[in-house]
């Protein structure tokens, strides 16, 4: 279990810090195309979990979106994936970044993308 200081513990223990999501910029053409941040507050998101990119090499438009789990010493895994993915938010096929990943039904459990 993972315990985290909300805003009351942090009014009544003003010396405790508060957790905060661990984010990630995405690097793009001329500068950065999203950030991916953990939903869940915490140290686990800077140290244990990561985001990995892979281009589609059929159509260098599109990649796929692996969150992956990064123990030390251990063995990635994916543990959410999205393939076929776009930067162009209005993707003719549906599947902007933003909106796949971000879909509260089928998205994801563990990030949300930000432009």
């Amino acid at each position: 279990m993972r315990l985290v200081a909300n805003s009351a513990v942090k009014a009544a223990h003003p010396a405790d810090i508060l957790a905060v999501a661990a984010s990630k910029q995405i690097p793009g053409a001329g500068g950065h195309a999203f950030t991916a941040t953990a939903i869940d507050e915490g140290q686990w998101a800077n140290s244990v979990y990561g985001v990995r990119i892979v281009t589609n090499p059929s159509d260098a438009t599109r990649f796929s979106l692996l969150a992956v789990y990064t123990p030390t010493g251990g063995q990635e895994t994916t543990v959410e994936s999205f393939p076929n993915l776009s930067i162009n938010p209005a993707d003719p096929q549906g599947r902007s970044v933003t909106s796949v990943v971000n879909d509260p039904d089928s998205g994801s459990q563990i990030i949300q993308i930000s432009g």
